[in-house]
């Protein structure tokens, strides 16, 4: 199928996502900072588009946060972001999946929480534009929030006629279904081969 064709190729993915992302917000009566939207739509987009993206889900939480805490300058702002942003993918997107495995959305709430906090008191040192930290900071804040938006962006997202991507990813990880993967594919995913969903 040609991009022109396909309503989620790679090309418009950014567009797809803030107008899910700006769908869920009317839906759930929330106004999110302007930087804090445009961040969530990175988030998702980065997620969808590359296929080291989703490998990111496969080491447990508790590990992430140690070796984070175990860094520093840079090292440790991008390890921050890492932990954080999967704690919102986990939480937010793909919370039906953890409602299946010993561990919570509350726990991937309070390693986001904690993620994001650490993030604004590194990106005060220097290592992240204003904006960015404007985006962070609210996160941190408002973090139930914001899951309670990524929600109802999973709901809104699902109720979309074409295969909803990131439900149909989760579905690939567990499977492995190579007839997932080429529809992925079609919709501008390049899954990755080792990725998974693993929480601890």
């Amino acid at each position: 199928m040609s991009d022109s064709m396909n309503p989620l190729s790679q090309a418009t993915l950014p567009e797809f996502f803030r107008q899910r992302i700006q769908l869920a917000l009317t839906e759930t009566h929330k106004e999110l900072d302007p930087h804090t939207e445009y961040y969530l739509v990175q988030v998702l987009t980065r997620f969808a588009r590359t296929p080291t993206e989703g490998s990111r889900l496969d080491e447990p939480l508790a590990f992430k946060l140690k070796r984070g805490l175990e860094l520093n300058g840079e090292q440790a702002w991008f390890a921050a972001r890492e932990l954080g942003e999967v704690s919102l993918l986990l939480a937010g997107v793909f919370s039906a999946f953890l409602n299946r495995r010993l561990v919570d959305v509350e726990y991937c709430m309070g390693m986001g929480v904690g993620a994001y906090q650490r993030l604004v008191s590194l990106s005060n040192k220097g290592h992240s534009p204003r904006s960015t930290r404007m985006a962070f900071e609210e996160i941190a804040d408002r973090f139930t929030e914001v899951v309670e938006v990524l929600w109802a962006f999973q709901d809104a997202t699902s109720t979309h006629r074409q295969k909803d991507i990131l439900r149909l990813y989760e579905s690939w990880i567990r499977t492995g279904n190579p007839r997932m993967r080429q529809s992925l594919i079609r919709s501008g995913v390049l899954p990755s081969e080792d990725a998974s969903l693993v929480v601890h």
